[in-house]
């Protein structure tokens, strides 16, 4: 609280420095989500390396490396969200979700490249949603580790 002289009614100045507050607080939040972002496309690439030298050095099955992938993915979206949800400092379940959300839009947008191949189905509106919970769940514990 903002202490007043005594004798003088002066201005409510906590409204006022709230007001000058939330510009900053909506960067800051946009900032986490992009620093999020940044932190899971380094964390997929470095997961997918990983997968990449697993499946190299074993002779282990497509299915699995399938799944693996989508696992690692996942992860990826769950540390960008993490990394969202601590910078903010606050609506994890917001900014972790955002991270996913523009993930698996930009996923999509890569994916469009390739023509046909890249139209919504089931399977994709599914990996979109669990992309969108990967995040949240991150973006939660972010701020729960604040």
């Amino acid at each position: 609280m903002v202490s007043q002289k005594q004798g003088r009614a002066g201005p409510d100045r906590s409204r006022s420095q709230d007001r000058a507050r939330e510009p900053d607080k909506a960067y800051s939040a946009f900032r986490a989500v992009i620093t999020g972002l940044i932190t899971s496309i380094l964390a997929v690439v470095a997961i997918f390396l990983v997968i990449g030298i697993y499946g190299f050095y074993t002779s282990s099955d497509i299915a699995s490396l399938g799944t693996l992938a989508l696992s690692g993915t996942l992860l990826a979206i769950a540390c960008g969200g993490f990394n969202a949800g601590n910078k903010a400092g606050r609506r994890g379940l917001i900014n972790g979700g955002l991270v996913g959300v523009v993930f698996a839009v930009i996923v999509i947008m890569i994916g469009v490249g390739n023509g046909p191949r890249a139209a919504i189905t089931m399977t994709s509106l599914k990996r979109i949603i669990l992309s969108i919970i990967a995040g949240c769940i991150g973006g939660m514990f972010g701020v729960a580790f604040s």
